[in-house]
């Protein structure tokens, strides 16, 4: 068809349609330096709801969709809703030319300047907020470890840690625990990337004891390197330069993991 043209749209052979221009770029274009897309409702009974689909249909089944709701729109009012497609899409945002700095994942995890995040919130892939509920920071094993494990700084080694707990004759506080593995770490070899849990919730490796409650007090072994003790009381033993206090039980465990809120002392 070769198309037509009135004083306010042009309906193009190649099937683009401009309006307020005579040479539309794409299957839609606008002419002048401002345009606006509404629906045609009046303040007060906004109640309609204006949507931009990458499928046939408003279903992320089809494919990714905008969908903006007004005001009095019958359910959700005044939402901004934007879903990715399938259960592959990722919802992604960049600046600069194309450069991705953030992206919301199919699974739910959150990553800032990282396009793989492995936690709810991936920063860089050096520190992260996890599914559990704990504040992580990435590390190397100085030492084979695994999840639920105490650790500290490599006193050899800078940037790596090492499973605590043990008496290594160490002064200054050198055996100070810094956090906890993350509990899904299987066994991992030495020189490999482990998060640490820092602060938060985590989950903590029992040494072989009879009983762990709620709000059982939890510090490190001096039998089990990486493993946990826990009391009732905020016992101090007397030798109290190599045990140290990493945070109260709320769960129950016997020679376990057990839910713990890490607060280092």
């Amino acid at each position: 068809m070769a198309g037509w043209t009135s004083n306010i749209m042009t309906w193009r052979g190649d099937g683009n349609v401009g309006i307020g221009t005579t040479n539309p770029k794409t299957n839609l274009s606008f002419g002048g330096t401002t345009a606006k897309i509404s629906m045609a409702t009046t303040d007060g009974t906004d109640n309609g709801q204006l949507s931009i689909m990458g499928g046939g249909e408003l279903s992320s089944l089809r494919g990714a969709y905008i969908a903006l709701n007004g005001n009095e729109f019958a359910t959700n009012q005044g939402n901004l809703h934007l879903a990715a497609g399938g259960t592959s899409g990722n919802i992604t945002f960049s600046t600069n030319i194309g450069t991705e700095y953030m992206r919301l994942t199919n699974g739910g995890n959150v990553g800032i300047g990282t396009t793989a995040p492995s936690h709810l919130l991936d920063v860089a892939s050096q520190a992260a907020i996890t599914a559990f509920g704990g504040f992580a920071t990435k590390f190397k094993l100085g030492e084979a470890a695994s999840g639920g494990w105490i650790v500290r700084f490599s006193p050899s080694s800078e940037g790596y840690v090492i499973p605590c707990g043990l008496d290594d004759g160490l002064a200054g506080g050198q055996d100070m625990p810094i956090g906890v593995i993350y509990h899904t770490t299987p066994l991992t070899a030495v020189n490999s990337d482990v998060w640490v849990v820092n602060a938060g919730k985590a989950k903590v490796f029992l040494d072989g004891q009879a009983e762990c409650s709620y709000g059982y007090f939890l510090r490190t072994s001096d039998t089990t390197s990486g493993a946990a003790l826990a009391s009732p009381d905020p016992d101090v033993p007397a030798d109290a330069s190599h045990w140290r206090e990493i945070g109260h039980a709320y769960g129950h465990g016997s020679g376990a993991l057990v839910n713990c809120i890490l607060h280092f002392n």
